[in-house]
């Protein structure tokens, strides 16, 4: 007989911590947390209280069967941008460009593993929850329907490739996603992805550096634009 979790495990496993939740409406008379005021659970304690950090900065401990709240779905967002390394001194697999040491994305696929735990690696404390979005610092649609964002890498359309995975309340409007993209292009270039740069990551081959940015046609695609420009074209060829 498969053994039974007690209710706090059910609940840990149903709310874990970074749960986006609404809440609809509370028994609790000193509650100023107003309907409809969305929130992130940070835990549920030993008694099964869900204790979350509101968006409108208080804080509320939820009671399953006395609060009313609801889960609100976040829907993946993936952008993808093109990334090249270095390896200066190095001949690599005649993968070069135009100068000595330049790496495509084909050849980066041979360094898959160590380039994606160092991008997990580099991220700050304060990112663990919202990840780029943590220094966006805008009151505006973007910073309330953006909860996260995260650079990483995928293999894709036989190459290797940047990511910026996003999870999202909702729809963007075409304007929002502008902004989103400028922004992140902005932590690719100078922010984020320029600390990143400078990194010395340790290869068999020899000390890599990886470009998130790249001055030299550089875009940041949606799914769509990314399926139009490369795989579209790649299909073409075959």
């Amino acid at each position: 007989m498969a053994k039974k979790q007690c209710p706090v495990a059910l609940l840990r496993e149903q709310y874990p911590p970074g749960t986006r939740v609404r809440l609809d409406s509370t028994r609790d008379p000193y509650n100023s947390v107003e309907p409809g005021t969305v929130g992130t659970v940070e835990l549920v304690d030993d008694i099964g209280t869900v204790h979350a950090q509101w968006d409108s900065g208080q804080s509320l401990g939820l009671i399953p069967g006395e609060d009313s709240f609801s889960v609100v779905p976040l829907q993946r967002l993936m952008l993808y941008m093109p990334i090249h390394g270095e390896m200066p001194g190095q001949d690599i697999d005649n993968y070069l460009s135009t100068y000595a040491g330049r790496i495509g994305g084909h050849t980066l696929l041979a360094f898959k593993d160590i380039i994606e735990k160092a991008l997990v690696k580099h991220r700050e404390p304060e990112e663990v929850r919202r990840g780029l979005m943590r220094w966006y610092g805008k009151d505006d649609g973007v910073n309330a329907k953006v909860y996260s964002a995260f650079f990483g890498v995928e293999e894709r359309a036989g190459s290797f490739w940047g990511t910026v995975t996003c999870m999202v309340e909702g729809e963007l409007t075409a304007q929002e996603l502008k902004a989103l993209k400028e922004d992140i292009e902005s932590q690719a270039s100078d922010g984020w992805g320029e600390g990143f740069a400078q990194k010395d990551l340790i290869t068999p081959e020899g000390i890599l550096y990886v470009h998130l940015w790249d001055s030299q046609d550089w875009q940041l695609m949606t799914e769509a634009e990314f399926s139009q420009r490369y795989e579209q074209a790649q299909a073409l060829e075959l």
